[in-house]
């Protein structure tokens, strides 16, 4: 596929704690829609309110979380690892979390896209997509201003392989059939939680590697609100919780070679290069 700036410009957000090839693969991946990538990572763990009236979505919601490795480090190791993949010309490490904090002390997705497309030098009608996984489809609906979020911008959507703890154990993935039921779910819950008129999903293109949707806001005449492109192809399954976990082992492991070479392969040699020298603190 060749290049399609028509695209506009994707921003990928995560903790990136530590950053792996699974990150890179993505990267790499959206390489094929445009030449713009901004990769945001979290200043401070991601918090989530549940409202008694919809305490029954509670389970679906992920504990806020500390980060493990410095937020200085994280940015530097993913600025290693894009050197290291030639990627830098078309991806670039922004900060802008960091930028926030001096104003708010929570931090949102809905902001940061705000702040970016205000501050960056768009081209005109460029549009923004924020690049998440298909995991997080499921609590999408309780993320702060869910519904401007999912109107005002357009979502690029990952499949995502379930993990698994060990590393030699194959891993279960998620079928494409799953992803999009998954969307059609979060567009119920959007429309129930937020009392708001209702989607429609408009499809309006397919390839063998991806679906492309309009978003429509019923009832309106309108044109199209947003965008969303499912991905149909599926990232490595390697897990940053997983990776932590076999680092703080590294030195009290049975086999340190096999566990070395794995930890090598899941995180690439630049990534890897700094754990053999540093021992990871917390922020």
């Amino acid at each position: 596929m060749n290049h399609d700036d028509r695209f506009g410009t994707f921003v990928y957000g995560g903790s990136f704690d530590p950053c792996h090839q699974g990150h890179l693969w993505i990267v790499k991946f959206l390489t094929q829609l445009t030449t713009k990538i901004i990769i945001v990572p979290s200043y401070q763990a991601a918090t989530y309110t549940v409202t008694p009236q919809h305490s029954s979505h509670a389970a679906s919601i992920p504990p806020a979380k500390t980060h493990w490795l410095s937020f200085s480090t994280r940015c530097n190791l993913l600025n290693a690892a894009l050197l290291e993949h030639q990627l830098t010309q078309v991806a670039a490490v922004n900060k802008v979390e960091q930028q926030l904090t001096q104003h708010s002390p929570l931090i949102h997705t809905y902001g940061t896209l705000m702040h970016l497309r205000a501050h960056l030098s768009l081209q005109p009608n460029s549009q923004l997509w924020w690049v998440m996984g298909q995991d997080q489809l499921t609590y999408f609906h309780r993320w702060h201003h869910a519904h401007h979020l999912i109107t005002t911008f357009n979502l690029c959507v990952f499949q995502r392989p379930q993990t698994t703890t060990h590393p030699t154990k194959a891993a279960s993935t998620c079928s494409f059939h799953t992803l999009t039921t998954d969307l059609h779910h979060l567009l119920s819950r959007l429309a129930e939680t937020t009392q708001q008129p209702s989607f429609q999903l408009h499809l309006t293109t397919t390839s063998p590697t991806f679906d492309r949707y309009h978003l429509k806001l019923m009832p309106s005449q309108s044109p199209p609100d947003s965008q969303i492109i499912l991905i149909k192809a599926r990232p490595p399954s390697i897990s940053s919780t997983d990776i932590r976990r076999h680092l703080a082992q590294l030195h009290h492991h049975n086999d340190f070679n096999q566990l070395t070479s794995y930890l090598r392969s899941q995180l690439g040699s630049a990534v890897w290069e700094y754990f053999q020298n540093h021992r990871p603190t917390n922020n």
